[in-house]
């Protein structure tokens, strides 16, 4: 869990980054990096909807 809440801090100090991730489905998602956890990643878009994507369906 350490390791967890110093990538976050450090998230953190970059702004929450705006972020392309694209899928194995050939769909991508764009948005700011809400909180990420060990398996999955929050990324808020445009719209302010919170959109979860898991980490295995990342290309």
């Amino acid at each position: 869990m350490k390791q967890l809440t110093k990538t976050k801090a450090q998230l953190q100090s970059l702004g929450n980054p705006f972020i392309g991730i694209e899928l194995h489905a050939g769909m991508k998602v764009f948005g700011k990096v809400d909180r990420f956890t060990q398996y999955k990643i929050y990324v808020k878009d445009k719209h302010g909807d919170i959109i979860d994507v898991p980490r295995r369906i990342i290309k």
